[in-house]
């Protein structure tokens, strides 16, 4: 069968890969030079992002904000506060570091000139990142995989990750918070795209609304299935029915999310009436139309979410129905929701909120369209010559086509 443009890609989760296969077969035959020259590759990938936070973000007030979110009194303290799991998990790993690894490695002593217990805080920290950024990576392989992507694209995929996170760092410490927001939504979406039993998404939803708010979608990631797309593009079609199967874990996923979301503020309390804390009740940080207004025409912000995003959204967008029916599905989502609650809430100067949504869809929907590009050309390459020479053959020389004597 011809491959045309307008065919649909491979389907999620299916066994055929074809061509993405084939090219797995040099690195599984290749030696241990070149598998390590991979490994280091990703490892300097994985180090870029922690850079550019110390280099160009504020990297180095995460100690700071750290020591101020245990004493229960962060700076920007609605949300701030309310994201206690990556805190918590770095100093129980400083705690278990420090009564046993810098016992035998005092790590304080190559950097004499700083304070010793900024200098185990900071290492402590950098690890968490490397391996959050380490995780992240082998969790796209997985998610992209399961997309039906070649290796080759999957890697000029990590190259954009890994730009991608260097250039959303404007205000921004280690942001722990958002890679693991990342990884919570890469869970999410293997989950789907396995087809294992939606009651892991209970679990994965405490868990991540434990970490960030806006992991709130975790849940609807479920509701995928239910859009018909047989349709025109934009025509979503006919909305089918919500099943038991699908329902009840939903619900309780659901009301995961909302009890730990609510417990949390109950046990942190509101902002304290102190000048030196900031919250959303602040003009500059109040969401609304303001805060709408500065997002959209300001050029400074509009340079930063460039920065992460650049023309992923406008391509998605354009080939909308040539993509896979789970990330139109995620893609929708996001212009329903994510775009609109960040542009209306937030500040999108820091642009490292639209890394969930860049990572998640929309820069695997534009992988998918150039894997489709690329197999036409090789398809119009293996199958236009030989159809042509055993069409009309010239006299006296053998076909072009091995199979054309059977």
């Amino acid at each position: 069968m011809k491959f045309t443009a307008r065919q649909p890609i491979l389907s999620e989760g299916g066994s055929s890969r074809g061509v993405s296969d084939a090219l797995l077969v040099p690195f599984r035959q290749s030696g241990w030079l070149f598998k390590a020259f991979v490994f280091i590759g990703l490892f300097y990938l994985s180090l870029y992002p922690i850079y550019s936070n110390f280099e160009y973000g504020v990297g180095w007030e995460h100690l700071e904000r750290h020591q101020e979110f245990m004493a229960q009194r962060s700076k920007f303290y609605n949300p701030w506060q309310y994201r206690p799991m990556a805190p918590l998990v770095n100093e129980a790993l400083y705690q278990v570091a420090d009564h046993t690894i810098f016992r035998v490695l005092p790590i304080e002593r190559l950097f004499a000139k700083y304070e010793p217990v900024a200098v185990k805080y900071f290492a402590v920290f950098i690890a968490v990142r490397l391996a959050q950024m380490l995780l992240t990576f082998y969790l796209c392989w997985l998610y992209y995989r399961q997309l039906n992507l070649s290796p080759v694209l999957i890697g000029c995929g990590f190259l954009y990750i890994s730009l991608a996170m260097g250039n959303g760092v404007y205000h921004s410490d280690l942001s722990f918070n958002t890679y693991y927001d990342v990884i919570f939504y890469l869970i999410g979406g293997l989950l789907i795209l396995r087809k294992a039993s939606p009651y892991w998404f209970v679990p994965l939803a405490a868990l991540a609304a434990f970490n960030r708010e806006t992991s709130i979608l975790i849940p609807l990631m479920l509701l995928w299935h239910l859009v018909d797309w047989g349709k025109p593009p934009f025509r979503l079609g006919v909305i089918k029915t919500l099943k038991l199967e699908i329902a009840l874990p939903l619900a309780l996923a659901s009301l995961a999310f909302a009890a730990v979301f609510f417990a949390i503020r109950a046990y942190y309390g509101q902002p304290p009436n102190d000048p030196s804390v900031v919250s959303f009740n602040n003009d500059w940080f109040k969401p609304g139309w303001a805060m709408l207004f500065r997002n959209t025409l300001h050029p400074f912000a509009q340079n930063e979410v460039w920065g992460v995003v650049t023309f992923l959204p406008l391509l998605a967008l354009l080939y909308f129905k040539r993509t896979s029916q789970f990330l139109r599905y995620l893609f929708v989502l996001i212009l329903t929701f994510w775009l609109p609650v960040h542009f209306w809430m937030v500040t999108v100067k820091e642009a490292r909120v639209f890394l969930v949504p860049t990572v998640l869809a929309l820069l695997p929907m534009c992988l998918q369209l150039l894997e489709q590009m690329l197999k036409n050309e090789w398809m119009q390459q293996l199958v236009s010559p030989t159809s042509q020479a055993v069409a009309d053959p010239k006299p006296g020389r053998q076909s072009a086509n091995p199979l054309a004597g059977e």
